[in-house]
């Protein structure tokens, strides 16, 4: 009887082994398509960055000096580090995007994209003191949101591409106007 109770627990224990290795088992990983990257520069290298939203009217510039950030207008006052921080230059210096749209927008792309009439514009200018490219500047139009309002169209004047970025990425940008980070007293 002992025997048999054991054979009975040995077979039900190697059935749920088996069951767990079976229902365990974790497939390769996928491979991930990597990330488009829609322009790239060295962070330290920002130097200015100029953020517009032409439907608002709304516009703010800032300028980097010694290390430090200021708002570019009378009295430069600095930016609040608390909200700015390293976050800033680096969402600027080379984000990547969704996805590849086009190499080749068309006039009437760009239309459909709300590329021609954008909600954003945004101008950057950095130094290549830590790159290899030298210094340049960088000119984005962001457009319209996507269908499924995950990201919005993004371009470079310039360039036939035309990409979609987050719109956590968008949302930081227009917040910087919107609210810009100021040292609160």
């Amino acid at each position: 009887m002992k025997l048999r109770l054991l054979l009975i627990l040995g077979a039900t224990a190697a059935g749920l082994a088996l069951l767990f290795l079976l229902t365990s088992r974790r497939d390769a990983p996928e491979e991930r398509a990597e990330r488009p990257i829609m322009w790239s520069f060295d962070l330290r290298d920002l130097d200015r960055v100029e953020i517009a939203l032409p439907h608002e009217g709304l516009a703010e510039a800032w300028f980097r000096a010694d290390h430090v950030w200021y708002f570019d207008r009378p009295g430069q006052p600095p930016v609040d580090l608390d909200r700015w921080g390293g976050g800033v230059p680096y969402l600027l210096s080379g984000p990547g995007a969704n996805r590849l749209l086009t190499d080749a927008a068309r006039p009437e792309d760009l239309e459909t994209f709300g590329l021609l009439d954008p909600r954003m514009t945004i101008h950057l200018e950095h130094g290549g003191e830590h790159g290899d490219g030298g210094p340049g500047t960088v000119d984005l139009v962001i457009g319209s949101e996507t269908p499924d309002t995950f990201s919005f169209y993004i371009h470079q004047p310039g360039s036939g591409r035309v990409y979609t970025v987050d719109r956590s990425w968008y949302e930081i940008m227009e917040r910087l106007v919107v609210e810009p980070p100021y040292v609160r007293p």
